[in-house]
């Protein structure tokens, strides 16, 4: 494909906003774009996302899954980080606080041991609770 194609095409998957739905296709959202077939180079990539039970760690999880990389998951609650393991179909998971370095430290070789070395670290961590600055 020449270059002049491979640009004509690119700009017309820009001009075109569109979000992947899951098992839905796609669809326009303003200001939004998607291009598809994009290789990120992820497959056999080894990652460890802290915080991923839920929000924006599991997200990113499912994300680097869905590129091909194997997942390595914590979380505080180990409950949740099983279900999200299991869901997500990760490579493995631990319960950890990485607010405290013996947990930390502990997670980090595990996700070796699990993984055979790290590529990737998503360090990501639930924020305090809501309310006001007061409390």
């Amino acid at each position: 494909m020449n270059a002049h194609r491979s640009t004509a095409l690119l700009d017309r998957y820009l001009a075109r906003p569109a979000v992947r739905v899951r098992g839905r296709g796609y669809r326009d959202l303003p200001g939004h774009a998607t291009i598809v077939g994009v290789d990120l180079g992820l497959d056999g990539r080894q990652a460890l996302v802290t915080a991923a039970s839920k929000g924006l760690g599991r997200a990113c999880a499912e994300a680097l899954s869905a590129e091909g990389a194997k997942v390595f998951i914590s979380s505080r609650d180990a409950t949740a980080i099983e279900s999200t393991g299991k869901a997500i179909s990760a490579a493995g998971w631990q319960a950890a606080d990485v607010s405290k370095a013996v947990d930390l430290e502990a997670l980090v070789k595990a996700a070796l041991a699990n993984l055979g070395g790290l590529d990737i670290l998503v360090v990501n961590a639930g924020g305090p609770p809501p309310g006001t600055f007061q409390t």
